[in-house]
């Protein structure tokens, strides 16, 4: 067998049984690893690599499921997938092992077809895990960083271009162009990573004090050449000596650039797109209104669910990712804040959120 060929760690304290799980199993073209017990299996799992485990319940000292609880101290339903095998075919058995993170279960005697089947099913639900793992790791550090330094790179070049009257415009339009492609890019990437982190939990906020003021402006900023590009007057209206909040503040400008971004991505030539931001009772408010289609009421229903399938379309055919406001919507809560939408009177929509004034 290969250096490939799945490894599969079987713990049986009946010495038959083990040697015939092994013969199925390495006919279906897996290696084994037998375990007498529970400490045999925690020693083997600590010196050999396994990709999944199959475990009697019934065994003297330790029982499957007491291994089963040291398993998953150490190792994810992800990244070790456990199937157990019980004689006790009763539901209190299967939802003690479920609850304690087993996979899966097949019932004794073992009907070979179906073990070997659901061993296979979940080996493939485990390399789609690895693949998206590796996805992930890709978008962050081989695509994210080179990308940020293309844009710091366009950015620099067109300033310098630009305070050279001899430069064509034919060179700025396209220096716009790529810079303004990049950060599409950079944001399709952001949203990508930023749902892996929502999936996983593992948001952690580094709030400090944040002027709304001035990070909303330097979001509106980025997006000012994008709007020219499509004939759209993008503006800011602030309130004038806006409170403080504690708020982190990268997750605070990903906000804003989903809602510019999506207002700009769905309005017609020669409209307005107008950011401001203003109090409300003991909050910070910060709207992004445009001239847009508006909000149907289907789709109301379904604007902040994960890859949703909305009726209207950008106007140019950019491209989404369908997981922006749904990220949105996570971040905001995250800061004990509020997020919404509105349809305006004289057409298209305003969407808001809110955050929580620091004291």
């Amino acid at each position: 067998m290969g250096t490939d060929t799945p490894k599969i760690l079987v713990v049986d304290d009946d010495a038959d049984i083990r040697r015939l799980l092994a013969l199925r199993l390495e006919s279906a073209g897996f290696m084994v690893h037998p375990a007498a017990d529970a400490a045999a299996a925690i020693e083997l799992l600590r010196t050999t690599h396994c990709d999944l485990v199959v475990c009697d319940v019934v065994m003297p000292g330790d029982d499957g499921f007491e291994l089963l609880r040291q398993i998953r101290a150490q190792y994810s339903l992800a990244t070790l997938p456990v199937i157990m095998l019980t004689v006790r075919d009763t539901s209190e058995d299967i939802v003690r092992a479920l609850d304690l993170g087993a996979n899966d279960y097949v019932a004794k005697p073992v009907d070979f077809p179906v073990l070997i089947a659901r061993v296979r099913t979940h080996l493939g639900v485990q390399r789609l895990v690895q693949q998206n793992e590796e996805l992930m790791e890709m978008l962050s550090h081989d695509l994210r960083h080179p990308l940020a330094l293309a844009v710091d790179v366009t950015n620099v070049a067109r300033e310098q271009l630009a305070h050279n009257p001899d430069t064509p415009s034919a060179i700025l339009d396209a220096c716009e162009l790529v810079g303004s492609a990049a950060n599409r890019m950079q944001k399709l990437i952001h949203d990508f990573l930023d749902a892996q982190v929502v999936s996983d939990g593992q948001i952690n906020l580094l709030r400090s004090p944040l002027d709304i003021n001035q990070v909303t402006s330097d979001a509106v900023h980025q997006w000012m050449i994008y709007a020219q590009r499509k004939a759209i007057d993008l503006s800011f209206q602030p309130q004038a000596e806006l409170p403080m909040v504690s708020a982190d503040r990268t997750r605070i400008e990903q906000v804003l650039q989903n809602l510019i971004d999506n207002a700009l991505k769905f309005s017609p030539a020669n409209s307005t797109t107008e950011v401001a931001t203003h109090t409300d009772n003991g909050s910070v408010v910060i709207s992004v209104s445009d001239e847009g289609p508006g909000i149907s009421d289907q789709d109301r229903q379904n604007l902040f669910v994960r890859h949703a399938r909305l009726t209207n379309r950008p106007t140019s055919g950019e491209s989404s990712t369908g997981l922006g406001l749904a990220i949105c919507k996570e971040f905001v809560g995250l800061h004990g804040g509020e997020i919404g939408v509105q349809n305006n009177q004289r057409g298209g929509s305003t969407f808001w959120f809110s955050l929580p004034v620091r004291h």
